[in-house]
């Protein structure tokens, strides 16, 4: 069967966790996992400060990296808003209206 790894290349505000019943897909075309957080100094940063720049309402950026690295939860929140049971629904941390999620941790 396929390996059901899950990608790094890509975004999407309209990628949504896929149907548990199916499994997890490859989602490389539009989830960065894995990628490290990284150019955050600098003169013209690319990247907010994880320590000092918070996520959303959650916390800090860097309460949601793990080894300093983006990971599922550090955008996903599965028990954020009582619909953990609806297949499709995002369960962001922070709202995707307006780049909002992205430029949680981008400068734009």
């Amino acid at each position: 069967g396929s390996s059901n790894i899950i990608g790094t290349n890509g975004t999407s505000a309209t990628a949504q966790i896929p149907n548990p019943a199916i499994g997890v897909q490859d989602m490389s075309g539009t989830h960065p996992i894995s990628v490290t957080y990284a150019d955050f100094g600098g003169a013209a940063p690319s990247m907010k400060d994880p320590a000092t720049s918070v996520l959303g309402t959650a916390g800090f950026i860097a309460d949601f990296l793990q080894e300093n690295k983006v990971q599922c939860h550090t955008c996903h929140d599965v028990h954020n808003d009582g619909n953990e049971s609806v297949i499709g629904t995002p369960l962001l941390r922070e709202t995707d209206a307006g780049s909002a999620l992205c430029t949680s941790c981008h400068v734009k």
